[in-house]
């Protein structure tokens, strides 16, 4: 059996002082505060698959799936969550 193959649609936010990657459920998988060349402090993108550490996650119960996109024109990330309800 394989392993399971990481997702990099990643989205950016930050300031030019910090950075982060968001993927498609909103969690922080990539950090570096308090500058953006910094150490990182949350790095599951490090991390093997199966393993949930390096993570800022807020989960879902019933989490169906998402919608991820730029406001247009503008740097804010907008990740939208949808349950097997709606």
């Amino acid at each position: 059996m394989s392993e399971p193959k990481p997702n990099l649609e990643l989205g950016l936010i930050g300031n030019c002082k910090y950075g982060a990657l968001i993927d498609r459920k909103a969690s922080v998988v990539w950090a570096c505060m308090p500058q953006f060349d910094s150490d990182p402090i949350f790095c599951s993108l490090l991390q093997d698959m199966d393993d949930s550490t390096g993570v800022f996650a807020v989960d879902m119960i019933d989490y169906s799936h998402s919608e991820q996109t730029y406001i247009h024109n503008s740097p804010v990330l907008v990740t939208t969550l949808h349950d097997k309800y709606g």
